[in-house]
């Protein structure tokens, strides 16, 4: 299975006391049979920390067939001292890989 960061949005929470992060997912799978992923596979980890996914949010989670697509959000409330992380892929609690990025509240 392929992945990749479509997009971050970034927005303060209703209380201003946080970051809302909005991470809109593509996955391809490139496997031989149907393949399931979703938000709660991910962590993101900022300094010592690691923050998971919000339960607040619409979070994406599907099964897709071979050839197939799959584009999905997942959200994350953050401390807006919070500038960068990385985004790790964490299936059934086994860390796979990673993804840096960056942000800034526009």
């Amino acid at each position: 299975m392929d992945m990749k960061i479509a997009d971050i949005q970034t927005t303060e929470n209703g209380k201003g006391s946080k970051n809302i992060v909005n991470i809109e997912m593509k996955f391809v799978n490139n496997d031989s049979t149907e393949t399931g992923v979703g938000a709660y596979d991910f962590k993101l980890k900022a300094a010592d920390k690691t923050y998971e996914v919000s339960d607040s949010g619409n979070n994406f989670g599907d099964t897709f067939k071979p050839g197939k697509t799959l584009t999905g959000h997942m959200y994350f409330e953050l401390p807006k001292d919070v500038k960068t992380a990385q985004l790790i892929y964490t299936p059934q609690k086994k860390r796979i890989g990673k993804l840096e990025y960056s942000y800034s509240r526009s």
